[in-house]
């Protein structure tokens, strides 16, 4: 075992239990307080060179720590989802004979419509589209993003049915 696994192993040992601690108060589950102090440990392991010469390992993991939660609740923040009524959802018979633009939310821009309905019901590449539009593929993609994202909230405030 060369001197930096030792290290590493030592660092375990002696501060994983702390670690694990903090991890689980911040977060009140124990089963990603454990993925988390993981992650932290595979942090140190990975910023080895920069952190051996730390004198406050234990706060170093803390702060390992407090910043994984916060990433990963970002992560869960976006990746949301909205329940949906199982009796509210169009068949597809619905969707075929009325199209897409019947089930958007009121209250949608006619932009944010157009664009919804270039991309999902006429199925047409990001290239034609932006082509059609007069802009760039990546504005497309940023604009794509924000009206879903519209759509999304119009839909959380006033579900369909």
């Amino acid at each position: 075992m060369d001197s930096k696994q030792k290290w590493i192993d030592a660092m375990y040992r002696a501060h994983r239990q702390r670690t694990l601690t903090i991890a689980y108060h911040l977060l009140d589950d124990p089963e990603l307080a454990e993925d988390i102090t993981q992650e932290a440990f595979a942090l140190l392991t990975q910023k080895y060179e920069q952190v051996k010469g730390y004198e406050d390992i234990p706060n170093w993991l803390a702060r390992a720590v407090a910043n994984l939660i916060k990433n990963e609740k970002r992560k869960a923040y976006h990746r949301r989802e909205v329940a949906m009524d199982p009796q509210a959802v169009p068949t597809v018979e619905d969707a075929y004979f009325q199209g897409l633009s019947a089930s958007f939310p009121p209250g949608l821009r006619e932009k944010d419509r157009e664009l919804l309905c270039l991309c999902f019901e006429a199925d047409l590449p990001q290239e034609e589209i932006a082509q059609r539009l007069g802009c760039s593929v990546e504005a497309l993609r940023m604009r794509l993003s924000r009206a879903k994202r519209r759509c999304g909230k119009l839909l959380e405030k006033n579900p369909p049915g």
